[in-house]
């Protein structure tokens, strides 16, 4: 298992927007789907499509967790820097219940608070 102290040291420095919430410099954590062609794309909860930037020498795929900071922001789209792919591990795991427990989406909100209550119980058995 990670080290819980240093998972939720990271957990608290990642910001999770709201609708119109991102700033540039914020940090935050990207579930990356296929886009178009070979490209990977992620949303904001306001439908913006984040893109990685040109920049970063990061391999991303469909699937993939990732924390990242955003570089550029225009109405249609954000860039954003990655700075680390998490993968299929129990932090990005959390990392994602966390954001759609405070995603706003009440049948969705219960449930991922339902499991991360669950993974809490079993890391400190």
């Amino acid at each position: 298992m990670e080290d819980k102290s240093k998972l939720e040291e990271d957990q608290d420095a990642i910001h999770r927007p709201r609708l119109d919430e991102v700033n540039l410099g914020d940090k935050l954590v990207v579930l990356m789907r296929k886009g178009r062609g070979d490209s990977v794309i992620g949303r904001l909860a306001d439908g913006r499509v984040i893109l990685p930037s040109e920049r970063s020498t990061m391999r991303i795929n469909p699937g993939d967790t990732v924390v990242c900071e955003i570089v550029y922001i225009t109405k249609r789209y954000v860039l954003m820097m990655p700075e680390r792919v998490l993968g299929d591990t129990t932090e990005a795991l959390i990392l994602n219940l966390k954001n759609v427990a405070e995603s706003g989406y009440y049948q969705h909100a219960v449930l991922a608070k339902a499991f991360l209550f669950l993974i809490e119980k079993t890391m400190e058995g």
